[in-house]
């Protein structure tokens, strides 16, 4: 096991597996692309980080925090953000603390998003920059609108049925008992691991179109 455990986290080191999940990725049905965010329990193993720990840069998240752990009422959580294609398959992925905003935490997400393509997202990401971000990219945010809004934007309630997708991902996800509870410690390591998983459900997309 720590032969195993040992080489896993050179590979994440050298990008083994971003690269693994990248390049079965690159295949996504771009037209439509839903986005959204599932807590996961952190598991007391996984929660006795020394307090006052550095701070540690992670590039491959594109910010600097650790650890990933947020105290809510049902205990400590973390936020896997999930950016799924047309089929639900994902595209993209990202964690965050478990009590981050959705709405900003989408931010650095939405690069495959480009003329054309629509996003389908809860109310929990409606903002305006959100909307003009997509808008710059040449897609269209298909953002069901909160309640309180004095303008409210164009919206496809058909279009929004089809968001439950990126649901469907996020039960196939925590189908991997390593995912739908964390056990592992460092944030980086847990990430691959989520990549690991999300390799493995496009690998069964293409054994099931096969």
């Amino acid at each position: 096991p720590t032969t195993c455990y040992n080489r896993f986290v050179r590979w994440r080191k050298l990008g083994v597996w971003d690269r693994i999940f990248d390049a079965v990725s690159s295949a996504y049905d771009g037209d439509l692309q839903m986005l959204d965010s599932s807590s996961i329990r952190v598991h007391q193993h996984a929660a006795n980080v020394k307090k006052g720990a550095p701070k540690k840069r992670m590039p491959l998240l594109g910010v600097t925090l650790h650890p990933l752990h947020g105290a809510l009422a049902g205990g400590l959580t973390t936020k896997i953000h999930a950016l799924v294609d047309a089929n639900g398959l994902p595209i993209a992925l990202k964690l965050t603390e478990g009590q981050a905003h959705d709405g900003r935490s989408a931010a650095g997400m939405l690069g495959k998003i480009g003329k054309g393509q629509i996003l389908l997202a809860d109310r929990a990401y409606d903002s305006d920059a959100l909307r003009r971000d997509i808008a710059g990219r040449g897609g269209w945010a298909n953002i069901k609108p909160m309640p309180g809004r004095i303008n409210i934007p164009a919206f496809s309630p058909f279009l929004y049925r089809f968001r439950n997708l990126v649901e469907c991902f996020f039960n196939k996800l925590k189908h991997f008992r390593a995912i739908a509870t964390r056990f592992e410690k460092h944030d980086a390591n847990y990430l691959a691991l989520v990549k690991m998983a999300a390799v493995r459900i496009w690998m069964r997309f293409y054994e099931s179109v096969t």
